[in-house]
Order: structure tokens, then C-alpha cells, then sequence
């Protein structure tokens, strides 16, 4: 069982590096000027971070800043991945979590996350939107979006 979830990380990890040296293949030309204050013309987070802008997954902060050393956040997570899957935010309807209500700034994509089976609240009931994302559940996270093998599974590991 552990080398089947090694393989299917490696190929997820593959396809990523794949993707990652195709949007700066692409987007290098293109990617030359900064969208972000703190991402300058000669860092390496520029193609991609631009990439991303443009394709409308990322906006950064109101202050005109990217934050790239910031943990991210799970409603920061839910965000990226609602939009990146082309995915409607929910509007309305009686909240799933009790710490994520409809006053929330990412109370629409944390449910549409939640809806498409991206991501899970906690046993508790809460989702903790403000929490950082966990390395556990950002691979979680991935493999759910990609669709993969394990995805909607329980892996035991030993």
C-alpha cells in the first residue's frame, strides 16, 4: 500500500513539474512584468504568480502584494481551487460549518470546495478558515482536484 501511494505522489509531483515548466515555456515572454509589489521582474515566483493572475485564480491583497512567504490559509486553499476547476462560489443557503457563515469573505467557495468534495470540515463541525493548510491536506487537496486513484479514499500507512 505504500509504494502505491509513493507512485501516485510521484506522478502528481510529475505532472505538476510538467505543468509548472510548460506555464514558464509559455508565459515567459509574456510574464515579464510584475502583477504584484513584492514579486519583482527577476524572481522566480514571477511567471507563475502571473500565470495564475491572469487566469483569475489568484488576485493577491488589497495592498497590491502577493505575500509569497505567508502560510496559506484552507479558505485561501478553497479559493484557488473553486476558481482554478472553473467552479461556481455558493451563494446563500444554511452553512455547512459553524465557524464559516454566509457573512464570510470565503463562506461561497469554502461551501463549493466542500459541495465538489475538495475539502472536509473537522469532526467538531468547524472548518477553521483562518487555519493554515496542512501539508496532509494540501495533498489531500491535490489528489482530490486531480481526480487520482486515492481520491475519496482512506490510505492506511505504517
Amino acid at each position: 500500500m505504500i509504494k502505491r501511494v509513493r507512485g501516485s505522489i510521484v506522478i502528481i509531483l510529475s505532472l505538476c513539474l510538467f505543468q509548472a515548466a510548460m506555464m514558464l515555456f509559455l508565459c515567459e515572454n509574456a510574464c515579464a512584468q510584475t502583477v504584484f509589489s513584492d514579486i519583482g521582474e527577476n524572481d522566480p515566483l514571477l511567471p507563475y504568480t502571473r500565470f495564475l493572475h491572469e487566469k483569475g485564480i489568484v488576485s493577491g491583497f488589497p495592498d497590491g502584494t502577493f505575500r509569497p512567504a505567508d502560510s496559506l490559509t484552507r479558505a485561501q486553499a478553497a479559493g484557488m481551487v473553486v476558481l482554478a476547476k472553473g467552479l461556481q462560489p455558493i451563494a446563500g443557503g444554511q452553512p455547512s460549518f459553524s465557524d464559516v457563515s454566509p457573512g464570510h469573505w470565503a463562506y461561497g467557495t469554502v461551501e463549493a470546495a466542500v459541495g465538489d468534495g475538495l475539502l472536509q470540515g473537522y469532526p467538531d463541525g468547524s472548518f477553521g478558515p483562518e487555519n493554515t493548510i496542512t501539508r496532509a491536506e494540501a495533498v489531500t487537496l491535490l489528489l482530490n482536484l486531480s481526480g487520482g486513484a486515492l481520491s475519496g479514499q482512506d490510505v492506511a500507512v505504517s
